[in-house]
């Protein structure tokens, strides 16, 4: 039971919201960015993102639905339930390198003034250096 609260924490709707930043993140870059090899490139970016999101999302419910059919069985070895919760860990920890990747794809293709008319509510202090 524990197993299941904690990945419930830890997976909880995170990426429907991701999918739609990336989706609502198309208007502001076609409406600053007026280059259109630059914009491509961005809607490029975008889409590699969105497409690492929908992979990680298929192999990470893959593997919480195979958490939860072992935690069922009392026949199951804490070792062969373990080694499903590493590989779990493995694709978040790939996941989130990917998606680091590609926002500093995005980051580095646009200027500054670029990114601050792009995404404003981004700009929380740590995005301004």
């Amino acid at each position: 039971m524990v197993i299941l609260l904690l990945l419930g924490l830890l997976l909880g709707g995170e990426d429907l919201r991701l999918m739609t930043m990336l989706d609502h993140a198309k208007e502001p870059i076609q409406a600053v960015v007026t280059d259109t090899s630059r914009q491509k490139e961005l809607l490029d970016v975008l889409k590699a993102a969105r497409q690492t999101t929908a992979t990680y999302v298929e192999e990470r419910d893959k593997l919480v639905k195979t958490i939860f059919q072992l935690q069922g069985k009392t026949s199951v070895s804490d070792d062969a339930l373990q080694a499903r919760l590493d590989q779990l860990l493995e694709a978040t920890v790939h996941y989130q390198d990917d998606m680091i990747r590609h926002r500093f794809a995005l980051k580095g293709s646009v200027t500054r003034e670029e990114w601050e008319r792009m995404f404003p509510l981004m700009m929380d202090g740590s995005d301004r250096n």
